[in-house]
């Protein structure tokens, strides 16, 4: 909705006049270039599908010559492998441009959204597709517009940390850290094995963190904070599930034994890559479109409970099959038993429900007490009021819960009966 979308964000970064044209041609001249460039880096990688290594120091997509029988065993050729890695970058690109002019086309005037919609192209382009090395490589012209797509997106990510949701520096000394980042930002993007790079990056890191952990608590309202959940809802998804891929498969994949190993964990990565990023600019949408469309409470809620379950069961799964394995072993000689498998099975599926609800009890009360004791006395109330018969009991006890569960600071009930208005009220 219109009015949604315009309470989203707020008044002090809605462009009037001259300032609105020069943002939105900004904008224009920014999308149209990134758009460029990687269209170019699109054309450099598809004439350079077919390359195959003749040493062990490239790394895939490029292919070793070894790689050549795994993919056989897995039924695949180089090119085909290849097309998929160009396919799935071209998609995610076309999703983070598609989201990027949906918020521009809605939210031109304000520039945040803008700020916003520019932070998906530049990233889309410069971090998600990779760098521009290739590309200045074969065309030596495009190394000056590549810096400057680079620089924008530096400054993109910087602002949007310092200034996301309501456009002001907070704390106010991020203003004068954003004037000292700048240039040193622009000396590291042409000399980025400088020494002092390093730490100056966990700074930089440590400093987002901190302006935005500081705004949620100290300055910001209801609404900008459900804006906020959205932005970090999607960015922790996203690297929850990189993180949680890379144990997975340095204990899955990357099994010496296992000859098709490196090329289908890269096929695997690039997916599981892709599908993480994608999280971050339908979120950016959310929050700052349609931040009220879903309960991100709720969502948030849900995900903690069944991550937190999914790996519960899975630790339980794995050292009852161990324990079992280890147990039948030391009955029936055997080294390997199915029936250990089967009987780590079943006690998983048991353990589900259980183990969901004690879960969820826990996250509620850690983490959702107010909505927690607010549902607990609403059941108790429902349970008390199917025996009441008396009026004037049955008041009371409503005005009690209204007054526990949302804590007002005034509840009024207003009663008709056929000798006027009764009127029964609750302090706060």
């Amino acid at each position: 909705m219109d009015s949604e979308a315009g309470s989203a964000l707020q008044s002090n970064t809605i462009l009037h006049g001259r300032w609105r044209a020069v943002a939105r041609a900004a904008w224009i001249v920014v999308a149209l270039l990134a758009v460029l460039l990687y269209l170019v880096s699109i054309y450099v990688n598809f004439t350079d599908l077919a390359r195959t290594c003749p040493t062990a120091t490239c790394q895939l997509p490029s292919l070793y010559p070894q790689n050549l029988q795994e993919l056989h065993q897995l039924g695949l050729s180089p090119r085909g492998m290849l097309l998929y890695f160009s396919y799935t970058d071209i998609l995610s690109m076309f999703v983070y441009l598609v989201v990027a002019i949906f918020i521009f086309v809605r939210r031109s005037d304000d520039w945040m959204a803008i700020l916003i919609s520019l932070l998906l192209i530049t990233f889309g382009v410069v971090t998600v597709s990779g760098s521009f090395e290739d590309i200045t490589a074969r065309f030596p012209g495009l190394q000056l517009p590549s810096v400057c797509l680079q620089i924008i997106e530096n400054l993109a990510i910087l602002l949007f940390f310092y200034l996301f949701p309501d456009g002001r520096f907070v704390p106010r000394w991020t203003r004068w850290l954003t004037l000292i980042i700048i240039p040193l930002g622009i000396i590291f993007i042409f000399k980025p094995a400088l020494p002092a790079s390093g730490p100056i990056g966990l700074i930089l890191v440590a400093s987002f963190l901190f302006a935005q952990t500081y705004r949620y608590w100290r300055v910001s309202n209801a609404v900008q904070r459900e804006q906020t959940k959205w932005v970090v809802f999607g960015a922790l998804s996203g690297v929850m599930v990189l993180v949680l891929f890379s144990l997975i498969s340095s204990l899955l994949l990357n099994n010496s034994e296992n000859d098709t190993a490196s090329v289908f964990g890269a096929l695997l990565g690039n997916t599981v890559f892709h599908m993480a990023l994608l999280a971050l600019p339908f979120s950016l949408a959310v929050a700052i479109l349609r931040y009220r469309l879903f309960d991100i409470d709720f969502i948030i809620r849900r995900t903690l409970v069944y991550s937190t379950l999914t790996l519960a069961l899975a630790l339980a799964y794995f050292l009852s099959v161990a324990v079992l394995q280890e147990l039948f072993q030391v009955i029936t000689g055997q080294h390997q038993s199915p029936l250990a498998t089967i009987v780590s099975t079943l006690v998983i599926a048991a353990l589900f429900n259980p183990l969901r609800h004690r879960i969820q009890n826990v996250i509620d009360m850690r983490f959702y007490r107010h909505k927690y004791d607010a549902q607990r006395t609403l059941e108790a109330f429902a349970s008390r009021v199917r025996d009441e018969v008396e009026l004037e009991q049955l008041t009371n006890q409503l005005l009690s819960v209204v007054q526990e569960t949302l804590q007002p600071e005034y509840v009024s009930l207003w009663l008709e009966n056929p000798y006027g208005i009764d009127r029964r009220s609750s302090g706060g």
